[in-house]
This record gives C-alpha cells, structure tokens and sequence, in this order.
C-alpha cells in the first residue's frame, strides 16, 4: 500500500461535504439570548439594576449640607441644584421614551445606570459647586433614559405576568431611593468626602456582571411590523383613556408627594419624637413597596382597572384615619396609608403601556416622569396654604381631589374582575 493510498482515506467523502454544509453556524444573538437567566431571574436582576441607578438620585439631599459648607453656597443656591436635578431627571423621559422607541439600534440597557453613577458619584471630586450642575444634568438626563428604556424592555421580559414584572422593577427603585442616603453617608463617614466616588464601583461592577450574562441587550421587542411601529400619531382611542391613566397619576401624586413632603411635620406636631418619625416614614415607605408589588400581581389576574379603582378607594380611609390618629393608632395606619397610595403604581405604567404597545418606552416616561412629577411642581403650594390654614386641615382637603380621580377611572378600558387581553400576543399574531 503506497503511502497516497494510505493517507487518501482520511480524504471527506461526497457524503462527508453534504453534511458540513448543511450545518448552519450558530448566531452570536442565539447563543447569547440561550445563555440569558430565567425570567424569574431576569427580572430580579432587573429590580436590582433599577434600585442601583436610583440610589444616586438621593445622593444630593443627603450630602447637600456638607457641599454647603465645603463650598460655602446659600440655600438659594441648593434649591436650585435639587431643581435641575429633580427637572432634568423627571421631563425629559417622555422625550427619551420617544427616541429609544424610534431608534435603529437602541443601545446598552446598561449604558444609562454606568452614566449615573460615574456622574453622581463625583461629588467630592469637585473644585468649586458650578460644576455640580453639569453633573447633575448628565446623571439625570441618564436616569432619564434609563427608566423608559428600561420599563419597555420589562414586558419582553415578563411576558403575559407584566404587571408583576412592573411591580418588581418599581419596587426596585423604591428601595434604592430609600437605601441612597444611608450609603453614600456611609461612604463620606468612613472615607471622607473625597471619596464620593466609591459609591459609583459597585454599580459598575453590576453592570459589568449583567451584560457578561446577556441582559445588556434587552430592548423594546419589535411587535408590530417596522413600518408601523414608527408611527407614532395617536389615534383618539388611544388618546383619551391615554390622558385618562396620566390624569389619575397626576392627582395621586399630588395628593402622594405632598403627605410624603409633610407627614414628618404632621407626626411632630402631634408629638411623635424624631426617631419615631423615621421608622414611621420607613413603614410608609415600606408598606408601598409591598403593596405595589402585590396590586401588580393582581393586576394580572383581575384586570388593571379594578386594582386602579381599588386602590384609590382605599386612599381616601386610609388617610383620613391616619390624620385622626394619634399615639399607637399612627402604627396601624401608616403602612396602611403607604400600602393603599403605591399599590396601582407599577399598574398604571403597564395599562399605559399596553394602550401605546408599539411605544412603550413613550408611555412610560409619560407616566413616570411627568405623572409622577406634578406633585412635586405643586407642594410649593400645598406648603403655603398649610402655613395660612393649617397643616391637618390642607392634608385632609387634598383628599378631595380623589373624586374627580375616580369618577375619571370608571371610564378606562377594561372589565372589573377580569384580566385583560394579552396585547403582546395579539400583536405578535398580527404580524
């Protein structure tokens, strides 16, 4: 046997080629989406990405008196440094929304929580406080983009249990809001001011950990065909229970914002030590937690509309009872208060969501950056009319605009009891 013959035998055969081109690569998008965590998973991490970017939001208020004696700045000057904060962060979402639902190639979900921190972690690093405003305009423009992106992308990712899904991603942001203040004094005492920065390498290292785990590109799921999903103009089906849902959220908030602006003041008046008035805020703030995250699971099962209806009529009780309390009832009804106020919070979003369901990214920003915004513009207001009348009687008159609140959610869609049509699916049968 010559060596040619003997070496020909390790030749591919006509069958051999026919079965290696028939084999089609594996995609870099389909390995990484297979390599992605469960939903269930998914979602939590999610929940942590939302509290990691908003804890930076409470940065300021918790180390504005040490900028104001590092910088030697008037309170003038820190209100307007919570104002650009506070505008830049909250009206420009539904700007956002728009581009990121319109984009080509939207970018990294992770993007926005990196530019956050980086941002609003460098406080201390500063010569002088002019240039905390840049500062603060690009960490609240991130955060900006970040939530309406982020809010589109959670339906894709939980599927016909979006109110839940919601629910989680909200609460998120609840409980990094209200952890901000501890860490970043907690950074300042053991490091020092200078070290401001630190703040911002544990959310980096998140970032990195979920975009190796394939959750960086996660975007706005293309339901509809592309021609149509560019098409923005409304039409007036979807306008008015669109302006219905906002109108709602408009009233909660500022009925919401203004309890929370002045429920301190309400629990010293009535004697409360200031030590009790932390952990009684905490139990508010808390029981909102819980009760968004219970009126989304909910909403899946009994329809968006009755959770919002539900809500708003345990409001009013829940309220009136906690500014006629006085001593231990405070400690029944306090949680009750916060439970009642958040628990249509996640719902709202997601019913408007599912009213601009090739906008997503639109509806929420509408909803979470101007709705919930509004009442923060009026407690000005509430404020002087509360030094002119009263702080208890303003607070128990704000309860009546929960009236018009749910006269206007007998008219939205949806049947009490029942859950609503997966839209997601519909569409995805449509095209």
């Amino acid at each position: 046997m010559s060596r040619y013959t003997k070496f020909s035998r390790l030749r591919p055969t006509a069958d051999d080629c026919q079965v290696m081109y028939s084999m089609k690569p594996v995609s870099t998008k389909a390995a990484t989406a297979a390599a992605r965590p469960s939903a269930g998973v998914s979602l939590g991490l999610f929940s942590v990405l939302h509290a990691a970017n908003d804890q930076y939001n409470a940065f300021l208020a918790a180390i504005m008196p040490l900028l104001i004696d590092r910088f030697g700045f008037g309170l003038g000057i820190a209100g307007i440094l919570a104002a650009v904060q506070s505008t830049s962060t909250s009206f420009a979402q539904p700007v956002f929304g728009w581009f990121l639902d319109r984009a080509r190639r939207q970018p990294s979900i992770l993007l926005w929580p990196a530019v956050t921190a980086i941002s609003l972690s460098l406080y201390g690093l500063v010569p002088s406080y002019h240039w905390l405003f840049p500062l603060l305009i690009i960490g609240g423009l991130s955060t900006a983009a970040f939530h309406p992106h982020a809010t589109a992308a959670v339906p894709a990712v939980a599927g016909s249990r979006a109110g839940l899904g919601m629910a989680f991603f909200v609460s998120g942001g609840t409980v990094g809001y209200a952890l901000g203040p501890v860490i970043i004094i907690w950074v300042v005492q053991t490091f020092g001011l200078e070290f401001t920065w630190l703040a911002a390498l544990p959310t980096l290292a998140l970032c990195l950990v979920l975009y190796r785990l394939g959750l960086g590109s996660v975007a706005t799921p293309a339901l509809v065909p592309e021609h149509r999903r560019r098409q923005f103009p409304l039409k007036l089906a979807q306008l008015r229970p669109l302006a219905a849902v906002f109108s709602i959220v408009a009233l909660r908030s500022t009925i919401g914002t203004a309890y929370m602006s002045f429920l301190g003041v309400h629990l010293r008046e009535i004697g409360f030590p200031y030590m009790q008035v932390g952990v009684a805020l905490m139990s508010f703030t808390a029981a909102g937690a819980v009760g968004g995250m219970i009126g989304g699971y909910l909403s899946d099962r009994l329809g968006r509309k009755t959770i919002i209806l539900t809500g708003l009529a345990l409001i009013g009780p829940a309220f009136w009872l906690l500014l006629q309390a006085r001593g231990s009832a405070v400690w029944m009804f306090m949680p009750l208060a916060g439970f009642a106020m958040a628990s249509f919070n996640p719902v709202t979003v997601v019913m408007a969501q599912d009213l601009l369901p090739n906008n997503r990214g639109t509806a929420a920003g509408l909803i979470m950056g101007l709705g919930w915004s509004v009442g923060g513009l009026l407690v000005g207001i509430v404020g002087a009319l509360a030094q002119a009348y009263g702080l208890q009687v303003v607070l128990g008159n704000l309860l009546w605009l929960l009236i018009p609140a749910l006269a206007i959610a007998l008219t939205l869609p949806g049947k009490y009891g029942r859950a609503d049509a997966p839209v997601v699916r519909q569409e995805q049968a449509a095209s």
